[in-house]
């Protein structure tokens, strides 16, 4: 009977013990937030309950690392049966504290979270008795400001979680992306102008990287912005292929920008895109269609060719498929037809267009279709030239002395530039006036002679004169 005693009072003594070490209870706390500038003395507070059967003395500790400082307000209380108290936690964020989560093999990559710094303890006569985690987060300073997709002739702005539809095989794709670096860049002082540190602070380096990891679409582009200033923002071009194999289906695209401040936190964003390609039974495609020459003179007339790749991007193979350029403007029309075209196989094709002379100067639309079983329109794409204006040409005109001529020839002609008016009843051509000059004595041959003569007189005088000055007297004369 004695040890039946002693028992039970053993084991109410352990069922009492056991209370006691559940009597005190509290959630997780999380010092910050994702709008939290790194600064110290960030507090936030909690409630610790008592459902024990008697009242506690309770003291509070941190398991967290000293440069987190954290501090309790109060560091012990007295906390009465079914009541509670409240506790104000305190810490300081760090210039280097991370705003996601880095780690690319987490499910969290690059998601802003609250980081684990350590344990809250409360304890009652120096035992542990109620634990909860103690996280911190700091607000994230990289973003995706915004993006656009080019896909063919198809164009979007994005967002994360979009969906973009109708894609086909064998495409070409761009995918612009924007990354704002959100640090103000007049911050680093408070209203008593003390520094505070958080603000005007730069990126040395961005990555931006595009990822579809499946087996059947495998997406793997990056690039990166090389420094990105507080309050600044920046974007990169990233291409990328939907081969012509690739099946029907929804893929995830990724998005992401990470980079670290000149703290060395590290900050960044992750989009996820769905692209869904889609085929259908017939389905031609036209790639990379060319015209050329763009431009043709109306005078001379000329030909123009027109090149393309035709692909079947559809879910059978084609044994009569058919391309055909049509201008109609032109009353141009041609098709080549029976071509055979097995499922992701593609072809070349060309055409020549003769465009006349004195064909009317405009722009032209060619029009380029693609059919299945030789006659089913498929898709059809237009591609433009230009027929220029004829330019003016250099023309002679006939030049008599009467004002006006009616076509017969004259006995004196001028060459120049210009254009000539018909006239309203006859059709003569009005010839620019010229001026007509009458022919003299001075003007003729015997004019010229005699003065050829007068000179050669002239100059037989000159010299009988210079003899008969310069002959020395006779001594007879003397």
């Amino acid at each position: 009977m004695k040890k039946l005693t002693t028992m039970i009072a053993c084991i109410a003594l352990l069922v009492l013990m056991a209370l006691s070490v559940s009597a005190l209870q509290f959630s997780d706390v999380t010092i910050g937030d994702d709008d939290q500038d790194r600064r110290k003395n960030i507090s936030k507070t909690f409630t610790v309950t008592n459902d024990a059967a008697s009242d506690v003395t309770a003291t509070f500790s941190s398991t967290a690392d000293a440069r987190f400082n954290i501090r309790f307000d109060p560091i012990s209380a007295t906390i009465l049966t079914g009541q509670g108290v409240t506790v104000k936690v305190t810490g300081d964020i760090p210039l280097d504290f991370d705003a996601v989560e880095k780690s690319k093999s987490s499910t969290k990559f690059l998601d802003e979270v609250a980081f684990e710094i350590g344990i809250i303890e409360a304890k009652i006569g120096g035992v542990t008795n109620a634990s909860a985690k103690l996280n911190m987060q700091a607000v994230n300073q990289l973003e995706i400001k915004k993006a656009r997709i080019e896909c063919g002739t198809k164009s979007e702005s994005l967002d994360d979680g979009d969906r973009i539809d109708n894609l086909k095989p064998d495409m070409q794709c761009t995918i612009e992306i924007e990354v704002e670096n959100n640090f103000d860049d007049d911050d680093d002082e408070d209203d008593q102008g003390n520094e505070l540190l958080i603000g005007d602070i730069d990126f040395d380096s961005v990555d931006v990287e595009i990822e579809i990891d499946d087996r059947d679409l495998d997406v793997d582009e990056d690039d990166d912005l090389d420094g990105l200033s507080a309050d600044d923002e920046d974007e990169v071009g990233l291409d990328f292929e939907i081969e012509d194999d690739t099946d029907d289906g929804t893929y995830t695209m990724e998005i992401r920008v990470i980079g670290k401040d000149d703290n060395d936190a590290t900050h960044g964003e992750l989009w996820k895109i769905k692209l869904e390609v889609e085929r259908l039974t017939h389905d031609l495609q036209l790639r990379s269609p060319t015209i050329s020459p763009s431009r043709i003179s109306a005078c001379d007339g000329g030909s123009i060719r027109v090149t393309s790749r035709i692909i079947n991007v559809g879910k059978r193979d084609e044994d009569e498929a058919a391309v055909e350029l049509s201008i109609p403007d032109i009353k141009f029309n041609k098709r080549i037809d029976q071509i055979e075209l097995d499922e992701d196989d593609s072809t070349s094709v060309n055409f020549i267009a003769d465009v006349p002379a004195d064909t009317r100067a405009g722009i032209y639309r060619a029009i380029l279709s693609t059919f299945f079983d030789n006659t089913a329109p498929s898709n059809s794409q237009a591609l433009e030239f230009t027929v220029d204006k004829c330019e003016e040409e250099d023309t002679t005109v006939v030049i008599t002395p009467d004002d006006t001529q009616t076509g017969t020839t004259g006995t004196t002609t001028a060459t120049g530039t210009g254009t000539t008016d018909p006239t309203a009843a006859t059709g003569a051509v009005a010839a620019p006036r010229a001026r007509v000059r009458s022919s003299g004595f001075t003007d003729s041959p015997a004019y010229l002679w005699l003065l050829g003569v007068l000179g050669v007189v002239l100059l037989i005088i000159i010299i009988v004169l210079l003899v008969v000055a310069f002959r020395k007297p006779r001594p007879d004369v003397l």
